[in-house]
């Protein structure tokens, strides 16, 4: 929360720089306030909510199983993959790239399971679980272990592959 007041102080200071005449410093205070407004904010998030029902419901689906516990959970654990641009690999924050933008969406449910959702213009099968490997597992860790460093708010991690959790810092395991 704190980082979002302080995203929205610098974006209010920015538009009175490039703008000077176009409001009073009242009026950009008043504008500031409803920014940082419950009342705003929930708005917010209800429209974001509804957009990322609507994308995760159009994502095709796969249960990825684990016959031990290999998979790593964490307080933060959805890990996006962009596709729109060409880069190395790396998940991204959501807050900086749009879920609109990811070819590939990861979660873990437990230690055995995760979810991978991809565009695919193949159904779900309802019945079907993919087999994870070990390599799948610590691929999924690295990235899972890192969105949690990345959320800078003390995130936990549990579980996991040992080689994942061998890079990981005293303070994620």
């Amino acid at each position: 929360m704190d980082d979002y007041i302080e995203r929205t102080r610098r974006y209010v200071d920015q538009v009175a720089r490039e703008n000077p005449s176009a409001l009073t410093e009242q009026e950009l205070e008043e504008q500031y306030a409803h920014l940082v407004s419950d009342t705003y904010r929930l708005g917010k998030v209800l429209s974001h909510a509804i957009t990322g029902a609507a994308v995760f419901a159009s994502m095709h689906w796969t249960l990825v199983e684990f016959a031990r516990p290999l998979i790593a959970t964490s307080d933060h654990p959805l890990v996006l993959w962009p596709g729109g641009a060409s880069r190395s690999p790396a998940a991204a924050e959501i807050t900086q790239i749009g879920i609109l933008d990811c070819i590939e969406i990861r979660l873990p449910l437990s230690p055995n399971i995760a979810v991978l959702m991809t565009w695919s213009d193949e159904p779900d099968n309802e019945h079907v679980r993919a087999r994870g490997t070990r390599d799948h597992a610590a691929n999924l860790n690295a990235f899972t272990v890192r969105s949690g460093q990345r959320s800078g708010s003390g995130s936990t991690v549990q579980g996991g592959h040992p080689q994942s959790q061998a890079a990981t810092s005293d303070r994620f395991r």
